[in-house]
């Protein structure tokens, strides 16, 4: 399962869709604390959080919790600024992608990020 936390009621929806085509399960949020509750619900593999909209508070209380600390965090930010990552990597983010991404791209992350953590899960990266 994914979490997406974006505050782009568009975008979410984008991403939802194409992450559902594509066979995840995905669950969208507006807010880092609505995020944190689904999370702690269902402790989803991945989570993807916007920093613009308090994604690096998000990702240091799932990092801060021994049920979330081990999911895996992906920082979207509206430039590739190093001020940017520098805050994703502040966070312990796992990955950090330029927002807008194409949802081609977060796949493909998504898809190495579980490879990783869920070596059993038959995610195939590589040709």
């Amino acid at each position: 399962m994914v979490v997406l936390a974006i505050a782009d009621a568009a975008s979410r929806q984008c991403y939802t869709r194409f992450l559902t085509d594509n066979g995840f399960t995905a669950a969208a949020a507006e807010t880092g604390a609505e995020a944190l509750d689904i999370t702690a619900r269902f402790l989803p593999e991945i989570v993807v959080v916007e920093l613009a909209h308090d994604g690096a508070n998000t990702a240091r209380s799932l990092r801060a919790h021994a049920l979330t600390g081990g999911v895996g965090i992906v920082a979207l930010a509206p430039s590739a600024a190093d001020s940017h990552q520098q805050t994703a990597w502040d966070a312990e983010c796992d990955v950090f992608l330029e927002a807008p991404c194409p949802p081609e791209t977060l796949l493909t992350e998504l898809l190495v990020m579980l490879a990783i953590l869920v070596p059993d899960s038959g995610a195939v990266v590589g040709p």
